[in-house]
C-alpha cells in the first residue's frame, strides 16, 4: 500500500467507521466522556424528604447543563465543599472521636436533620452541630463511616474507574498530537479541558457521599434559641427561613465555610477557570473548515479566558486591596456576560467543525509502536 502524505490541509467530510477511525467513534467517545464530566461527576446535596424522583432528576439535569456550559463552576463548588470538610478537630474534641472528613461532607450536604422540641426541623451543617453540642442540646453523633458509605451510590472503585476512563482520552490526544504529529479535532481538545475539571472535582469530592437519598434524624432536648444559631452562622432571617422551609441545603459551599477559607478557594477556582479556558486556545493554529470559523474560535477562546482573568483581577483588587468597591454594576457584569457568550460560541464551533476535519484526525495509530523495545 503506498504511503499517504497526510497534512493538516487535507480535509474530509463525514467518515464511516469500519476500516479506520470514524466520525461516529470520535463523536461517541467525546460525548460519553463529557457526559461523565458533567453528569456522573455530580455529588449533589441530600434532597428534601418530600422530593419526587422527577424533581431530583430535574435538579441533577439542571446542574448537568451548568457543568456543560462551564464545568469549572461545578469544580468551584467541589473546592468549596473540600475546604468546608476540613472541620474535623472541633467535632472530635466535642466527643465524636470517629469524626472524619466524610462525616463533615455528610453534614454539610444536609445529611443530618435536627428535630427540636418545638418548631420545624432543619438541616444541620458541621458548624450547627458544633454549636448544638457545645450548648448541651444534643450528644455527639454516633453514625459510623461505614454507615455513611452504605448510603452512597458510588465507591472509590467506581470513581477511580471513571477518572481513568476519562484520562485515557487525554493520553490518546496527547500521543496522537505529540508522538505521531497527527491533528486532533476541536471537540477532542475541548473534551480534554472537561477532563481537567472532572479530575479536580473528583479529587475534591473523593470522600463525599454520592446520591444520598435520606438524612439521619437527630432529636434535641431542651429549649432551643433558633436566633442564636442563625446569628452564629451569619445568616439573615430570609436565608434561614428558606433553608428550614426547603428542608435541604442548597448545592453551594460558601455558606458552610469560614470567611478566611473562602478567599483562597475562590482564587484557586478562578485559576482553574483560566487554565480550563486557555486549553481551548491551544487550537489557535488548528485547521478549520473556514477562515471565519478559525477567527471565531480564536476570539471566543480568548474572551472566555479573559473573563476569568478579569474576574480574578477584580476580586483581588476589591478583597485584598480594599478598593474599587463602589464600582457600577456593569463592571461586575463584564466577566460573566463575556464568559457565557464566549462559551456558547465555543460549544457551537466544536460541533459544527466536525463536518469537515483534517484527514489525519481519522488515521488509526498502532500504540505498540510508541512502546520502546529492547
Amino acid at each position: 500500500m503506498p504511503a499517504v502524505n497526510v497534512t493538516d490541509d487535507t480535509r474530509i467530510g463525514w467518515k464511516p467507521n469500519p476500516l479506520e477511525r470514524g466520525s461516529f467513534e470520535l463523536l461517541y467517545t467525546c460525548l460519553a466522556t463529557i457526559l461523565a464530566c458533567t453528569f456522573a461527576v455530580l455529588h449533589l446535596n441530600v434532597p428534601n424528604p418530600n422530593d419526587t424522583f422527577f424533581r431530583i432528576f430535574l435538579r441533577k439535569f439542571q446542574w448537568m447543563l451548568i457543568a456543560a456550559l462551564g464545568p469549572e463552576i461545578v469544580t468551584g463548588l467541589a473546592m468549596g465543599d473540600f475546604a468546608a470538610s476540613r472541620r474535623t478537630e472541633a467535632m472530635r474534641a466535642l466527643g465524636s472521636t470517629n469524626w472524619t472528613t466524610t462525616h463533615s461532607y455528610f453534614a454539610n450536604m444536609g445529611g443530618f436533620i435536627v428535630y427540636p422540641v418545638s418548631g420545624k426541623p432543619f438541616p444541620a451543617t458541621t458548624r450547627i452541630l458544633e454549636w448544638l453540642i457545645e450548648n448541651g442540646h444534643m450528644a455527639a453523633p454516633t453514625i459510623t463511616l461505614e454507615q455513611i458509605r452504605d448510603r452512597s451510590k458510588a465507591d472509590v472503585f467506581s470513581k477511580g474507574f471513571a477518572c481513568l476512563q476519562a484520562l485515557w482520552l487525554v493520553v490518546d490526544c496527547v500521543m496522537r498530537r505529540v508522538v505521531y504529529k497527527l491533528p486532533i479535532s476541536e471537540l477532542e481538545l475541548a473534551t480534554c479541558a472537561f477532563v481537567l475539571c472532572m479530575l479536580i472535582t473528583y479529587i475534591c469530592w473523593w470522600n463525599k457521599p454520592k446520591d444520598v437519598e435520606a438524612a439521619e434524624k437527630i432529636y434535641l432536648h431542651g429549649q432551643l434559641n433558633i436566633h442564636e444559631i442563625r446569628e452564629s452562622l451569619g445568616m439573615t432571617i430570609e436565608e434561614w427561613d428558606k433553608r428550614v422551609n426547603n428542608q435541604r441545603i442548597e448545592n453551594y459551599a460558601w455558606g458552610v465555610m469560614r470567611g478566611g477559607e473562602s478567599t483562597y478557594i475562590r482564587v484557586g477556582w478562578m485559576v482553574v477557570g483560566i487554565i480550563f479556558n486557555i486549553i481551548h486556545c491551544l487550537a489557535w493554529n488548528f485547521s478549520f473548515p473556514t477562515r471565519e470559523e478559525l477567527w471565531a474560535w480564536r476570539l471566543t477562546s480568548a474572551f472566555s479566558a479573559f473573563a476569568f482573568v478579569f474576574a480574578l483581577f477584580v476580586y483581588i483588587i476589591v478583597n485584598w486591596f480594599k478598593i474599587w468597591r463602589g464600582a457600577p454594576l456593569w463592571i461586575w457584569a463584564i466577566g460573566p456576560v463575556t464568559y457565557v457568550l464566549a462559551r456558547i460560541g465555543l460549544i457551537i464551533l466544536m460541533f459544527t467543525c466536525l463536518r469537515s476535519l483534517p484527514v489525519g484526525v481519522y488515521r488509526k495509530v498502532n500504540w505498540a509502536d510508541a512502546v520502546p523495545h529492547l
